[in-house]
């Protein structure tokens, strides 16, 4: 998409903690249905988790499960302790949303609530939250278990979803592609921040013109869509010829603050009040059909989300231009609205090492047919069956099982008979409660209603876009979903039952046949599992690359892998466009070194001469001058050599390995010694660690950040201090000086190339130190920022992967 703003005006634990409610999900065992079961396992392993965890009586948290810290971003040792309304929202604790809650699972015993939420990093997500109160045996309140889905992704697809059936649905009644384009207007801005929608057709002569449609919310904004009529663009003229011009969307952050020359109707917002603007194409058959227009009474930035939104609407209307193909998207999109997969239902119950039922909800009764008004449960209300139908005795049952080990249970599974006749299989997760005593006290039940997966693994596969495919040991295909066929020309059916080889190309598949085998005789993975990139290979023979994830099924006895296959080739292609900037980069970077060091390094010579020979006839200031002439041309040299070094830092770098950044730092401090004893600087540093990288271009970033941090110094002895710390699989180093320090402004613009804030005579350097530590740990798949305020020094951060989890 294209921005033209930035072109400038030119263009706890479950086990650990003593109130644990569950612990980590892990997979579940397969039922004995059949092969369908090692699919439907396989998917759960990828289904969306629950937080699952305690509350005290007064809203604090008191045991935190690993669904939780996924969902939420707290581990147990952070957020054990606090109030759970650090959830939620500011405006949702003001109107004391958290308390309310509590106070109906105290009276109603549950309470379920849907609302956004706050994760730990300030992100907001939509979450489906059940709060249940649990009483001991006299009726005493001990606190609540909160069970939460992140929903955000559901939310988000129902509501654009809608704006697409809308879309859909009026475009499918107009009688007319005006008509079409009205209501299409309509909707987006109706469901949106736009406030002035606007269509453009093409004309033969290569120009855009107004269509006799749009969409104004206010009175004061009908001067400027009046006005939008008189005009006409060409390519790459106002918004409208920029989409026409580029064939992509084209975002304005502020029209106001655009030149004429680049937006002619820039007065016209300004009077208007219009800010934000976006222009996308609208395609059919690959040519340029309509560009729509839209308007916000504000200034934004780019906000890709909005911009996919209504880039997918304009897609949509592409098909308007042919009036069956406005009857497949409508089609289409009710299929998938028919295929949207509901949360999996959970149940819950706390139980006593006596297998008395204390507290048990709603959905855990409906699983086992008790009634919703019954006073009391007994564990014996509840009968489980195994696979060959017998049923199964309580000292074999979950709950059992915890009393006698005090350990957790997952994924036990079992057969139910239901009231109607039916039948269901459930997976039983159990957890201990231990009291203060260290005794066990309670024991939670977690059931959920696995049969009904096997209906959503259906609905899940045939509505994604990547392939997911089961193989056996043999690698021979047992399912695969509809995706297959568009990702690789084979209907499901013709690979069921065949070699999973067909979709590799010549050469891999005895590769793969040994890897399969040589991990069933020693585990021993050739492969990262979580994510590889392989190619395969479609019916026609063409080759397509593939992200590949695997996961693994023991049932049994017998082994099945499950494989998520992503296309790739748009990435590949943006790789291959980035390798090939690069290489242009370099290209260029060299014949700037080459073509312009010999001229430099002839007008020094000739200046040193002229000044040898004629120096005795040179008053002062004429050998200042050849001084001045001289130093120019060593610091353009200076400037050409770190433009070729930072051009290289891609295509020139050694090939990763551990790198011991203590080592790092000694080299560092050698070659800077002279300098440190000038300055009298004194360096203190923790142990560094070991990370994955480049040795040579890491030692250049040290060097650069401490040179920088002596040099920048001020008056006194510098005093630099370098430290680490553990963030996730990544390093964080620091590098910290109480030098003159940097303004906010600014902190940005020195990583740019030849960026410099002071002059030359009063700090030494080409500018293009920090660029090219930026690009090396950018290389090194890091970030690097400062933070500072003037007078009070500055610290560098640089991000590095670990060693021991590259």
């Amino acid at each position: 998409m294209t921005n033209p703003a930035d072109e400038g005006p030119a263009d706890g634990d479950a086990n650990g903690d003593g109130n644990a409610v569950s612990g980590e999900v892990a997979d579940p065992d397969p039922n004995p249905d059949g092969d369908h079961d090692q699919q439907f396992r396989a998917l759960i392993q990828a289904v969306e988790e629950y937080a699952i965890f305690r509350l005290d009586p007064d809203g604090t948290v008191a045991s935190w499960n690993l669904g939780a810290e996924r969902i939420k971003g707290y581990s147990a040792s952070e957020i054990v302790g606090r109030n759970f309304s650090t959830f939620y929202t500011e405006a949702d604790r003001a109107a004391d949303v958290p308390e309310r809650n509590l106070a109906a699972a105290l009276q109603q015993g549950a309470v379920e609530d849907e609302g956004w939420r706050v994760r730990k990093d300030g992100s907001r997500f939509w979450a489906n939250v059940t709060i249940t109160a649990i009483r001991d045996d006299d009726g005493d309140l001990e606190g609540f278990a909160k069970v939460t889905r992140d929903m955000t992704d559901r939310k988000r697809a129902r509501e654009e979803h809608q704006l697409h059936m809308k879309v859909s649905q009026s475009v499918a009644e107009a009688a007319s592609l005006e008509a079409g384009l009205q209501a299409a207007l309509d909707e987006v801005c109706g469901w949106t921040d736009w406030v002035v929608g606007q269509a453009w057709a093409p004309t033969d002569d290569g120009a855009v013109e107004r269509l006799p449609v749009s969409y104004v919310q206010r009175d004061e904004f009908v001067p400027f869509e009046a006005a939008s009529r008189e005009f006409t663009f060409r390519a790459g003229e106002g918004l409208p010829g920029q989409v026409l011009e580029s064939g992509e969307p084209v975002w304005f952050p502020d029209v106001t603050a655009v030149s004429e020359d680049v937006f002619p109707r820039s007065r016209l917002a300004t009077e208007t009040d219009l800010k934000a603007a976006l222009g996308v194409p609208v395609v059919h058959d690959g040519e340029l059909a309509v560009v729509l227009e839209f308007y916000m009474a504000e200034q934004r930035e780019v906000d890709e989300h909005l911009v996919e939104v209504v880039t997918s609407i304009a897609a949509d209307l592409g098909s308007l231009v042919a009036r069956k193909q406005v009857e497949d998207e409508l089609d289409r999109q009710r299929e998938l609205l028919a295929e949207m997969m509901a949360a999996a239902p959970v149940g819950i119950s706390v139980e006593t090492p006596d297998g008395d039922i204390e507290r048990i909800n709603a959905r855990a009764r409906a699983l086992h047919g008790i009634p919703a008004d019954a006073d009391h449960v007994e564990a014996t209300d509840r009968t489980y069956y195994d696979e060959d139908g017998d049923e199964i005795p309580m000292d074999a049952r979950p709950c059992a099982q915890v009393t006698r080990t005090g350990e957790p249970v997952h994924d036990w599974t079992a057969r139910v008979d239901v009231s109607d006749g039916g039948r269901k299989w459930v997976r039983v997760d159990a957890a201990p409660i231990v009291g203060e005593d260290g005794d066990l006290d309670r024991v939670v039940i977690v059931e959920e209603d696995v049969s009904e997966l096997r209906e959503e693994y259906r609905a899940i596969t045939e509505a994604i876009n990547d392939v997911i495919v089961t193989i056996d040991e043999d690698s021979v295909v047992r399912s695969v979903n509809p995706a297959v066929e568009d990702m690789f020309g084979y209907a499901p059916e013709d690979l069921i039952g065949e070699s999973l080889t067909a979709l590799m190309p010549d050469g891999y598949a005895d590769q793969h046949r040994a890897a399969i085998s040589r991990y069933l005789e020693t585990g021993e993975r050739h492969i990262d599992w979580d994510y590889v990139e392989l190619p395969g290979e479609r019916a026609d023979g063409a080759e397509v690359p593939l992200a590949v994830s695997f996961s693994e099924i023991e049932y049994r006895g017998d082994h099945f892998f499950t494989g998520v296959l992503r296309d790739i080739s748009e990435r590949k292609a943006y790789q291959r466009q980035l390798e090939t900037s690069n290489e242009r980069l370099e290209q260029f970077a060299y014949a700037a070194s080459h073509d312009l060091q010999e001229p430099l390094r002839m007008v020094s010579s000739y200046l040193q001469l002229l000044e040898r020979r004629y120096g005795d006839d040179l008053d002062a200031e004429a050998e200042e001058f050849i001084d001045y002439a001289v130093d120019g041309a060593e610091r353009m040299r200076d400037m050409i050599d770190g433009l070729l070094e930072y051009s290289r830092v891609e295509t020139r770098g050694d090939s990763f390995e551990p790198v011991d950044l203590d080592a790092i730092l000694a080299d560092v401090r050698q070659d800077l010694e002279l300098r440190i004893r000038e300055t009298d600087a004194e360096i203190t540093a923790e142990a560094l660690p070991t990370v994955q990288g480049d040795r040579d271009q890491l030692r250049q970033v040290f060097q650069n950040l401490l040179k920088n941090a002596i040099e920048y110094s001020g008056d006194a002895p510098p005093e630099i201090r370098v430290d680490a710390e553990r963030s996730g699989e990544e390093w964080v180093v620091s590098v910290a000086d109480e030098g003159v320090g940097i303004d906010p402004d600014d902190q940005e613009r020195i990583f740019e190339v030849f960026q410099r804030l002071h002059s030359h005579e009063d700090h030494a350097g080409t500018g293009i130190g920090l660029a090219l530590c930026e690009r090396i740990v950018e290389r090194h798949g890091g970030d690097i920022w400062v933070e500072s305020a003037p007078g009070e020094g500055a610290t560098f951060y640089v991000t590095l992967p670990a060693a021991d989890e590259a």
